[in-house]
């Protein structure tokens, strides 16, 4: 049996047990399945539940499938459930009562949206009348098995996302956390072979002077020797090809494909191929290639996926070779010129990961946006517990995006302002408390504190990030005392800033610990450290434009020092929130390119009871604003041709208090200054309760309610 035809028959899963009893149960039958089609009305899945499945499901199929593809459910219509016994001549129903040994047949349609057209099917051994009230009863249970088919289906999809996000992550990690890049593609290979379920792969580097691709690593348990030999012209082969266009190339059957080349040393054999180029600064430097021998279709969503695999591949490949070169040519450069490299590489891992934070949050959004949906309007408590899993799923992917936007010092979702570092500071000691002394104290080892804070000191930046930086860096101390020390915090004025050291006296570290403390996933404790803490340390004092030293040696404690500009303005405090009604139904104008997205936020917004008008699009958005009159605007931040700023400066120039929503997979990492073109920056993706708050928040908010001149949007 080929592993399709295995899928496709045991899949009792996509139903639950309780589910399929119920149904079998509702009408009394000794059997009960369900047959969900393809849209060519020749292939389909067979589902049927382990409990009291009654049949042989394997026999089933394979007699199904050997009716011939002009006589498949000629017959079989979505008008309704009915019955057939062993008199009638319809071919699929007569094939069906002969296998299960039936004497009657009651079969119900029902239609999942984007999957296609379902039957669930009852069937008696022996004969038995079927009444007005079994029909009814029928089309009830099969719109309840769609409904479970869908959910389990949705958790399914949201599990595949959730392990290609690990997966990224889990590259992306290696990428920064060692310069060995063929270490780093040899694992870039591995987990896009695993995620796609490829049999075998190789990366094929351009040679920039011979103008040729030539095999860098190939992995394959039958071939690896002589896919190594080959290397190819540019337009030679499918891969040559890829080099040559920049676009990846899917090929299923690639052993009938005229474009493939037949490697010399292997058997001409069913094959499928995907191939993506490695792309760095728009140009193709590479390809991945892989393939499958065991029957594995590849689909668009695969190439996708192999794509985002392939730039971070290129990224690994320049990055290595980068550092390579500095090292070679800089080895003897001061730490002020190590803190640049720090900061470039800092910068190519954030610009990548914004990429990936990018499009998982669109996905994302539209699965947690209909997940949230259903559960406002189903009240099944069994498939609201099968809702809620997927919502949990789908939040701790997002959870995982905001983390590796803070990782990477990407995020700018905190509020800068006026802060009082001692305030900071005292937060930071509190909040470490357990770690310095109760958990220090439990294991019977003491730690003291000492702090000596000059007054009255206050910088620009985020309170939150400060804290965090601070508190980070108290931790590190925590770990380099396991015996028990002390920690000294101080600040004082220099010149124009105020220096902040955080020492201990603990182990210390040597020079070549001390030159890597600050790259991310560098770690010296084992499985017990991310090496993150002070990687988000550095990013944050960055951003606060700070000077970062440290001292160190071994056995002499560390100190870390840090220079803050001082601000000249005193911390102003928050004003009172004016108390405002909640605004009414709503006339909202909603854009967005993603018809997913387009549909599952416009139906939240029919839900909360808002008139929703839908643009697919910048160009439909301007048209609608010129034709129509609207309370609200929502849109997307990135179309093609004209931009979520396009449609906002168009708002603004049509009626100057029309507020503006802008909606983006990049949200969390819009600068300042671009959210200030607008009244409000909701990150994808976001939750039913978010996009109302939001609204509420921007509705209420004075210059909502009031003619206000247009911000400079150019």
């Amino acid at each position: 049996m080929d592993k399709s035809n295995s899928t496709a028959i045991n899949a009792a899963g996509m139903i639950p047990n309780s589910t399929s009893r119920k149904a079998r149960l509702a009408l009394g039958s000794d059997i009960f399945f369900v047959l969900m089609t393809y849209p060519d009305k020749v292939n389909f899945d067979l589902y049927s539940s382990d409990d009291g499945c009654g049949f042989d499901r394997a026999k089933l199929y394979h007699e199904l499938k050997s009716i011939a593809p002009g006589l498949w459910m000629t017959g079989w219509t979505t008008a309704g459930a009915r019955f057939l016994d062993r008199s009638t001549d319809d071919p699929l129903a007569s094939k069906m009562l002969e296998v299960l040994g039936a004497a009657g047949l009651l079969i119900s349609p029902f239609v999942i949206q984007d999957v296609g057209l379902g039957y669930a099917c009852w069937a008696w051994l022996e004969p038995n009348a079927v009444s007005n009230d079994d029909f009814s009863k029928a089309d009830l249970a099969a719109e309840t098995v769609s409904m479970a088919i869908r959910v389990s289906q949705n958790e399914k999809s949201s599990k595949e996302r959730g392990d290609k996000l690990a997966a990224l992550l889990e590259l992306s990690t290696s990428i920064y956390s060692s310069l060995n890049y063929r270490e780093v593609l040899e694992k870039a290979v591995r987990l896009s072979m695993e995620i796609l379920l490829a049999d075998g792969g190789t990366i094929f580097i351009i040679d920039k002077e011979e103008l040729i691709l030539k095999p860098f690593l190939t992995i394959d348990d039958r071939y690896e020797q002589a896919l190594n030999s080959v290397c190819l012209k540019l337009g030679e082969g499918i891969t040559g090809k890829v080099a040559e266009s920049g676009v990846g190339i899917i090929s299923n059957h690639s052993e009938n494909d005229p474009r493939s080349l037949q490697v010399p040393g292997t058997p001409v054999e069913n094959e499928s191929l995907i191939s993506a180029p490695l792309t760095w600064s728009g140009e193709v430097i590479g390809v991945i290639t892989l393939w499958s021998y065991s029957g594995k279709m590849f689909a668009r969503e695969d190439l996708e996926v192999l794509t985002i695999f392939a730039r971070q591949t290129a990224d690994a490949i320049e990055n290595a070779k980068l550092f390579e070169s500095l090292e070679k040519a800089y080895g003897e450069l001061t730490a002020t010129q190590d803190q640049l490299i720090m900061a470039e590489k800092l910068k190519a891992l954030g610009d990548m990961a914004g990429g990936v934070a990018h499009d998982f949050n669109n996905a994302l959004g539209t699965v947690l946006g209909r997940t949230q949906l259903l559960l406002s309007k189903i009240a099944d408590p069994e498939l609201k517990n099968e809702l809620k899993v997927i919502e949990q799923v789908t939040l701790k992917g997002r959870r995982t995006v905001q983390r590796l936007q803070d990782f990477t010092h990407v995020s700018s979702r905190s509020q800068h302002g006026r802060v009082e570092l001692n305030r900071v500071i005292k937060e930071a000691i509190e909040a470490t408390k357990p770690a310095w002394k109760d958990t220090a104290q439990k294991a019977g080892i003491t730690i003291n504190l000492h702090a000596d804070l000059v007054r009255g000191v206050v910088v620009d930046g985020s309170h939150e990030e400060l804290k965090e930086a601070v508190s980070n860096v108290i931790l590190n101390a925590v770990d380099a005392i396991p015996q028990g020390g002390n920690i000294w915090i101080k600040t004082f004025l220099e010149q124009e800033k105020v220096v902040l050291q955080i020492a201990d006296d603990g182990i210390g570290m040597d020079e070549t610990t001390k030159n890597k403390l600050f790259f991310p996933f560098f770690s010296t404790k084992g499985t017990k450290g991310f090496g993150m803490g002070l990687a988000v340390v550095y990013g944050i004092l960055f951003r606060h434009q700070a000077d970062i030293g440290v001292e160190s040696s071994p056995g002499n404690g560390a100190v870390f020092t840090f220079k803050l500009k001082v601000s000249r303005e005193i911390p102003q405090g928050q004003p009172e929130s004016e108390k405002v009604e909640e605004p009414k139904a709503l006339s909202i104008l909603l854009v967005d390119d993603d018809a997913n997205l387009l549909d599952v936020v416009g139906d939240m917004l029919e839900f909360m009871g808002h008139k929703c008008q839908k643009a697919d699009g910048g160009k439909a958005a301007l048209k609608a604003i010129d034709e129509g009159q609207f309370d609200l605007v929502i849109t997307d931040l990135g179309m093609p041709e004209v931009s979520g700023w396009d449609v906002a400066r168009s708002c603004r120039e049509h009626r100057r208090n029309m507020p503006v929503i802008l909606i983006s997979g990049w949200g969390a990492q819009l600068d300042g200054e671009a959210s200030r073109k607008v009244d409000a920056v909701l990150p994808k993706p976001f939750q039913m309760d978010e996009l109302k708050e939001t609204i509420d928040k921007v509705m209420t908010s004075p210059a909502s309610r009031q003619a206000v001149k247009p911000p400079i949007l150019s």
